[in-house]
Parts: C-alpha cells; structure tokens; sequence
C-alpha cells in the first residue's frame, strides 16, 4: 500500500472513529481454559495489541475470534482515538506508515519479578503474538502430552498462561494445537524440577513467525502481572 494511500486510509477511520467513538471495556486476554478453549464472553470488548514496546492500543475482540483479511482500526486509551491499524500477518502498524515497511525487532526483557500468587511447580509465561498464526504452549511428560495448554492466537494478541510443569515435565512450543494429530515440539521452553523459585518467562513470535524468549516479565507487558 503507498504510503499516501495509508494515511488517507487511516485519515478516513479517524474521522469516523471521531463521528463514532468506541465503547466497552478494554483489557488484555485471560489465558484459555485447561482443554484449550476460548470463552469470547470472558473477553473484553476491546484487546490490547502489542507495539514494539509495551500496549500500543486496543482493538475489537472480533478482530482476534475472527479476523478474516480486513483491516481493523486500533484505538488508543479513550477508544476514540485511531492510533494505526492491524494489517493481516503483519501485526500493528502505526496512523500513517505503510504496512510494507514495517520491520521486525528483538524484544528486551525487564527485570524478573515474582508471580503474583504463583504456585511451586507452575510456570508464568508472558506471550506476544505478532505472527498470523496462532501459537500453542503445551506440557509434555516422557513424550507425552499432557491435558490442556494455552493457545494463543495471533496479529497482536498480548497474554498470560501459568501451566503446571512437574518435575521431569517439559514446558514446550508446539508447531500446531495439541487436539491435531501429530502436534510436534518445536523449542523447549523449561524443565520441570529444576528451580525452586518462581519460574517467569517470556515469548514473542514476531511478524514473520521468528520466535524470541526470555526470563522475568518483560518491557512490553505494562498491567499488573495476573494471578497464577
């Protein structure tokens, strides 16, 4: 898209967003039920969207149960303000940039800071998903895995899942949902057992699918880290 046309674009949805502001709640996505299931009633109306640090904005839940290949404008605090837009396999781009040109980064972590109520044995891991496709964490037990995960869907989605990883247990990336034959680990994310302290981690899949992981909570989770 020329650049031209994207900040005629985003001018267009300013000026409606302006004539019709948002409404509802804003906030970011609570973690999937233990057999991978999303319950859109527990969702906010409005999500949060990860930037290259920190909340960037909020966008209509529909935007993640059922993006399509629209583009969906991203509000800022008020919910009337458009700040960017969310492009298809392309995450958050900024009021005016052309969603061709928008580059990938590595992400930095913050300092390590201890679950709010987290268990011995349960592992906190923060998740920003900027891919296209969603992405699934799972616990495997001597090659087997376990009931539940966490999925994580993508464009943006910003979220939280605290898994129970026992002792000889991995805690891993999956290349698909768990419920599809042949789900494989592809990046082993902690082992079980091997630390006494609470165990905080993060992972960020970037646009083009490239995966970064760290300890502790990182730069770009702002609120208050959820109970585990």
């Amino acid at each position: 898209m020329p650049l031209l046309t994207a900040v005629l674009a985003l001018a267009v949805l300013a000026s409606c967003d302006r004539a019709w502001p948002a409404t509802g709640s804003r906030g970011t996505m609570p973690p999937s039920g233990p057999n991978g299931e999303i319950d859109p009633s527990a969702w906010p109306d409005y999500v949060a969207v990860a930037g290259e640090v920190g909340v960037v904005g909020y966008v209509a839940k529909e935007a993640v149960l059922d993006p399509g290949d629209r583009v969906w404008p991203v509000y800022g605090d008020d919910l009337q303000t458009v700040v960017g837009q969310l492009v298809p396999g392309r995450g958050f781009v900024p009021g005016g940039v052309d969603p061709g040109s928008v580059p990938t980064f590595e992400v930095d972590a913050g300092p390590a800071t201890p679950g709010a109520g987290q268990a011995a044995g349960v592992v906190r891991v923060y998740v920003r998903n900027r891919a296209s496709a969603e992405i699934w964490l799972a616990v495997l037990t001597r090659a087997q895995l376990q009931p539940g995960g966490a999925g994580f869907p993508g464009s943006g989605y910003v979220g939280v899942a605290c898994l129970s990883v026992p002792g000889g247990s991995r805690l891993v990336l999956l290349d698909r949902s768990p419920v599809n034959d042949g789900a494989t680990a592809v990046l082993n994310l902690h082992v079980g057992g091997t630390s006494e302290d609470p165990v905080i981690l993060w992972l960020d899949a970037a646009a083009d699918g490239e995966v970064h992981t760290g300890t502790g909570r990182p730069e770009w989770w702002t609120s208050d880290p959820p109970p585990c």
